[in-house]
């Protein structure tokens, strides 16, 4: 550096004035990319706020908006009707909805139809009668099935009450076996009543009656 009429003049060499213009050059860039750094920094912030109060604008549109009906058509929920209230009204009483009333325990179902059908037959003691078929306890309804079809072959038949709570299918015809004649109508009586069983077996009935036998009687009735 020297002095010139006053005035200081520097002389730079070609490699000082290489380093300050880099210098110069390295600073100016350096207040770019910060000027450049806010001001994008600064544009994202408002554009987020920008993005922010569009979308609140928009759905506060919406809420302000009137449904149309066709949308929700079929996701409407039926009111039930109001149940009424118990109580007689007097201020105190407890009100609200009925209680159920319990309809009490189921009523039995039908009881059976099977009875011993009544019949005034005349029971002669010391003849011989034959037993059709015997059965267990609540087997009635089987010796009435017995019964019926034992009828419709013109085989009268009465149902007897056992002493085991069983019951037996006997014949109303009895017979005298100390008279000599009635020994073969019973015996015919016998082998047509196995006929008819083995008929009734053979179409799914649940007996055959081939061990049908006689059997006296030895008071006025079983």
């Amino acid at each position: 550096m020297t002095l010139d009429g006053g005035r200081a003049q520097v002389s730079l060499s070609s490699t000082s004035a290489a380093v300050v213009l880099f210098v110069l050059g390295m600073l100016a860039c350096g207040v770019y990319l910060v000027g450049f750094h806010r001001g994008r920094t600064l544009g994202r912030a408002e554009g987020f706020q920008t993005v922010r109060r569009m979308g609140e604008d928009e759905i506060a549109q919406a809420r302000r908006a009137a449904v149309d009906p066709r949308l929700t058509e079929g996701l409407t929920v039926p009111q039930r009707p109001p149940v009424p209230a118990t109580g007689s009204g007097v201020p105190g009483e407890a009100t609200g909805p009925a209680d159920p009333v319990w309809p009490g325990p189921p009523s039995p179902g039908p009881a059976s139809t099977s009875t011993i059908p009544a019949g005034a037959v005349s029971w002669v003691r010391g003849n011989n009668y034959v037993v059709v078929q015997s059965f267990k306890p609540g087997a009635l309804d089987d010796a009435v099935t017995v019964q019926d079809y034992l009828a419709r072959h013109d085989i009268g038949t009465q149902i007897v009450s056992k002493a085991d709570g069983g019951f037996w299918v006997i014949t109303t015809q009895g017979f005298n076996l100390d008279d000599a004649a009635q020994k073969p109508l019973a015996d015919a009586l016998q082998q047509r009543i196995r006929s008819v069983g083995a008929v009734f077996r053979s179409a799914g009935g649940r007996y055959d009656f081939q061990t049908c036998f006689l059997m006296k009687l030895k008071s006025d009735t079983w």
